[in-house]
């Protein structure tokens, strides 16, 4: 990190009176009260004060004109010179399931119609909307509905079987569920400085002759839900082949982000390349696991709740501050599980059942998470 206080020579108020009453005594000065307060050091507190104020504001203003520091809005004005724009939050859209006991008549499931989760650790619910009129005919005890999140964000991008509360009553429903593949087209956060400031970077391997492994990246993260990339440009099947794996926030991308990509990179590569946009390979990861607490502190709930939300944001289902996400290609090694649940609040001890050993993977696999345990246990 560039310390641009020192490169442009900015001072402190304090070092500018320093310097100032160095020069007063070279000078012959005889006024000898130079303690706050004193008239002298008041008239240059006073005058110098703002010379300080406008070196504190170069010191913020100068880095935002160069990438590798802005933030913000002037980030967005950087990224434009090379024509980027920051991705915008998006929300999540599916298809929810309902089921009812007595199909004996039609069944109306009205637009506007609010379905949640349960209250997760912190206490939230999710809420979504259903986004048009679905009616259940006389005889059908099953059916999909339509919605969408009520705000945008990867975080109502829920597991299977989260959505299962329906705060808007309509008698004649006795359950409804989130099947395996309910979404329909991924929600997004806002594109975070460090995500656009990559962004940033990329593009300029973009001018290279032919398509470069950092060119696919960068076209790929230009589509909104994109989240990790990895590139196979080893001639994958046969001469002039590029294969181009992504994941979408839940992992697994869905089959429109996909073909989304697919058209975006179809426009702006290399004519003689034969790119092909596709998912990971998915290696399903069953955890079993058991947190130790001692007899006398800690919560048991709270340990199991804790070490849920680490596990799954080392998936990437959610997010914990300090924990990073699994990407394509990354093996899946206990020692760092062990070390996740080591830091749940309390717990001295940690044993995993399953998997019973290291899951090694391909550049092209990404690992999923499959069934989860978690036990909470006190020492003897």
């Amino acid at each position: 990190m560039v310390d641009f206080r020192q490169l442009l020579g900015l001072k402190s108020l304090e070092t500018l009176l320093k310097e100032f009453f160095d020069r007063f005594r070279a000078a012959g000065g005889k006024v000898t009260n130079l303690n706050p307060g004193g008239v002298l050091r008041t008239l240059a507190e006073s005058s110098l004060a703002p010379v300080a104020e406008q070196y504190d504001l170069l010191e913020k203003v100068v880095p935002q004109g160069f990438a590798a520091y802005a933030t913000g809005q002037w980030l967005d004005l950087k990224a434009q010179d090379v024509g980027l724009t920051r991705r915008e939050a998006k929300k999540t859209k599916g298809m929810v399931t309902v089921t009812r006991k007595d199909a004996s008549s039609p069944l109306l499931i009205p637009a506007g119609t609010v379905v949640k989760t349960e209250p997760g650790p912190d206490g939230e619910s999710l809420r979504y909307f259903v986004t048009s009129d679905v009616v259940l005919p006389a005889g059908q005890a099953q059916g999909s509905v339509p919605v969408e999140a009520e705000f945008p964000g990867e975080k109502y991008n829920v597991g299977e079987g989260y959505i299962t509360v329906l705060e808007t009553y309509i008698p004649g429903v006795d359950e409804l569920t989130n099947g395996a593949n309910w979404i329909t087209e991924e929600g997004t956060d806002t594109e975070s400085d460090e995500e656009l400031r990559q962004r940033y970077f990329l593009r300029w391997n973009e001018l290279a002759l032919g398509g470069t492994d950092a060119s696919y990246i960068s076209w790929a993260k230009s589509v909104a839900g994109v989240v990790d990339v990895a590139v196979n440009s080893q001639f994958p099947r046969g001469q002039g082949t590029v294969d181009v794996i992504i994941t979408g926030p839940e992992g697994a991308p869905s089959g429109e982000l996909i073909q989304q990509v697919q058209d975006y990179i179809d426009q702006r590569r290399p004519n003689v390349a034969n790119v092909l946009v596709k998912g990971p390979r998915i290696r399903t990861v069953d955890v079993a696991t058991t947190i130790y607490l001692p007899n006398d502190k800690g919560d048991e709930a709270a340990a199991r709740a804790a070490g849920e939300q680490a596990i799954q944001a080392y998936f990437g289902i959610g997010q914990v501050a300090g924990i990073k996400p699994r990407r394509i290609g990354d093996s899946f090694y206990l020692s760092r599980l062990t070390a996740l649940l080591m830091a749940v609040p309390d717990a001295v001890n940690v044993t995993i059942s399953s998997p019973a050993s290291d899951v090694i993977v391909q550049p092209d696999e990404l690992t999923v998470l499959g069934t989860l345990t978690i036990t909470v246990e006190r020492l003897a």
